[in-house]
């Protein structure tokens, strides 16, 4: 049993049950950090070197290997280091039984899997920190799609593809698009689907393919919607960018404009009817070039500079309103 396993790394151990002492090999003891003659042959050289948390488990293990008639035995636990540090091992063992079926030996090995457990034991903290972080951007992606969704602006992200990646909420409501078709329609066709909203898709098109063969600029544009109803909306493309470098997509952005448009008409109108009304009855034009009404005018400026009181006779109708709007 030895020999074979000679020229291995594991450590070999031989446990006589009838008088408690093991044999421990030597691969068995450098597996441990200790030269040969370091380690003798009492059973507590073993159990006593194992993790407390693993000892109680250990035991029960082994109780129940010796009572078992195949009497086969495996478990995974922490052994003390010469230099202070715990190391995994497997270890597996068999149990030897006389002509009575009495146990009175049991053989096996010692198999260190540090690294293995190491390893593991590090994926484990990697897959739970990338599982706290997998939650943090799920519940940050919950609060941006909120605030996305609250927005009156339309905004989409595409791949670099064309392929939607998202879409809020007034973005669908726009183009007309439901959740399942944003799942099932190819980004060409959702692309030609978007543009038919528009009054002029050809156009559309041609800007977006414009961009898309140029994905290093913004896009903006002015573009007229049809459905429901006709309306303006202002259009920015613009590439989304991983590390600042290389571009991973494009945001686009709607932005209904008819009201600030007809706002700024209305307001134009305003102003130019003013100034038409300013320009028709101004005093200067009802004095007109009549030299009386100008030497009148004259008196007027002078006595709207003074101090000294004016009354004015006259019918309603006549312009005296006119000219006490003059004087004060």
């Amino acid at each position: 049993y030895r020999l074979a396993f000679r020229g291995t790394n594991d450590g070999l151990w031989d446990w006589d049950l009838r008088t408690n002492e093991v044999y421990f090999s030597p691969s068995w003891k450098s597996m441990l950090g200790f030269m040969e003659d370091e380690i003798g042959s009492s059973k507590d050289e073993w159990f006593s070197r194992i993790h407390p948390e693993d000892m109680e488990r250990i035991k029960v293990g082994i109780d129940i290997s010796l009572d078992e008639l195949n009497g086969h035995y495996e478990d995974v636990y922490r052994m003390l280091h010469e230099d202070g540090t715990y190391r995994w091992v497997l270890c597996r063992g068999i149990v030897l039984r006389d002509a009575d079926d009495r146990p009175y030996r049991m053989v096996g090995s010692n198999t260190d899997i540090s690294e293995r457990m190491w390893t593991e034991e590090r994926l484990k903290q990697v897959a739970s920190e990338l599982e706290k972080k997998n939650v943090q951007v799920a519940f940050s992606n919950q609060r941006l799609e909120a605030v996305l969704n609250s927005t009156g602006d339309a905004i989409a992200m595409f791949s670099v593809e064309k392929q939607l990646l998202f879409a809020n909420h007034r973005y669908m409501e726009m183009f007309g698009l439901s959740d399942e078709a944003l799942k099932t329609l190819p980004g060409e066709e959702l692309w030609q689907r978007i543009a038919e909203c528009f009054q002029e898709p050809e156009l559309y098109l041609k800007a977006v393919a414009f961009f898309t063969a140029n994905p290093e600029n913004e896009l903006e544009e002015m573009v007229e919607i049809k459905s429901p109803e006709r309306r303006m909306l202002y259009h920015l493309i613009a590439p989304v960018r991983y590390a600042e470098e290389d571009i991973i997509g494009y945001i686009t952005v709607y932005r209904d404009i008819s009201k600030e448009i007809q706002a700024d008409l209305m307001k134009a109108e305003v102003l130019r009817l003013r100034a038409e009304l300013e320009a028709e009855y101004s005093f200067d034009n009802i004095v007109g070039g009549s030299p009386g009404m100008r030497e009148v005018y004259a008196l007027i400026q002078q006595a709207s500079q003074s101090n000294i009181a004016v009354l004015i006779h006259g019918e309603s109708g006549t312009g005296k309103e006119l000219v006490a709007r003059a004087i004060h």
